[in-house]
C-alpha cells in the first residue's frame, strides 16, 4: 500500500495581507465536458485532488522588510512555502510561554484543523513559531514540540498552507509603506512516497 505525506515547507512567509484589497482562499478544480456515445455531455474531473489557493497584497513597511522580502522570494523562489491562512485566524485566549506546548484558543472549529497539520502563531514576519498539531479540541491546540517565543492574547494563530509561490513578482520598485505586492499561492500536485 502506497500512502502520501505532506512535504515539509522550506520557508515560510508571514507578512500581514492588506485587509482592504481582497484575501481569497479558494479550492480549485479541474474538469472537462467529454461527449459520450449517444452525444450527451459529461463533466468529467481530470486530477483526483482539489487544490487550495491563497492570494493577497502586502504593503512592505520598511526598507528593512523590503529587502527581506527581496532575499526570501528570490532565495526560493521554487520551493515549498509555509504560508498561513489568513481568513482562517483564530486568537489566543491565553498568554502562551516559551517552552509551552499547549495554545489556548478561543474557538477552532471550521479552521481546518486535523492532527499533524502545521500552525503557526505570528508576532511579525521575523518573530513566529510553527508547530504541528499533536491533539486539539474547541478551545485549544496541544502541540509537538514547544514554542520557542511567548505570545500575548494579542497574537493570533493560523493553520499552514503548503504551497508554491504561482505568478513571479515585481520587485525592482519597491517602495515602503506604498508599493503593493501581489502574493498568490497555490497547493501543489507533488507528494513524497512514506
Amino acid at each position: 500500500m502506497t500512502t502520501f505525506t505532506l512535504s515539509t515547507p522550506d520557508v515560510y512567509f508571514v507578512h500581514f495581507p492588506m485587509w482592504d484589497k481582497e484575501v481569497t482562499f479558494r479550492r480549485a478544480y479541474r474538469t472537462s465536458i467529454l461527449k459520450t456515445i449517444t452525444g450527451k455531455e459529461q463533466r468529467n474531473s481530470l486530477r483526483t485532488i482539489v487544490l487550495k489557493s491563497l492570494s493577497f497584497e502586502v504593503i512592505p513597511s520598511s526598507i528593512a522588510e523590503v529587502n527581506y522580502m527581496r532575499r526570501y522570494l528570490m532565495a526560493y523562489l521554487h520551493s515549498l512555502w509555509g504560508v498561513p491562512v489568513w481568513p482562517r485566524e483564530m486568537a489566543l485566549s491565553a498568554a502562551a510561554a516559551s517552552g509551552q506546548n499547549i495554545l489556548s484558543i478561543t474557538d477552532t472549529r471550521y479552521r481546518g484543523l486535523a492532527n499533524g497539520n502545521v500552525v503557526i502563531v505570528v508576532d511579525d514576519y521575523e518573530t513566529y513559531d510553527v508547530g504541528t498539531i499533536d491533539s486539539f479540541t474547541n478551545t485549544q491546540i496541544n502541540l509537538v514540540a514547544n514554542l520557542a517565543n511567548s505570545y500575548t492574547t494579542r497574537h493570533k494563530v493560523y493553520p499552514v498552507l503548503n504551497a508554491q509561490l504561482d505568478s513571479p513578482q515585481k520587485l525592482s520598485r519597491l517602495i515602503p509603506g506604498y508599493s503593493r505586492v501581489g502574493m498568490e499561492f497555490v497547493e501543489p500536485l507533488r507528494s513524497e512516497e512514506a
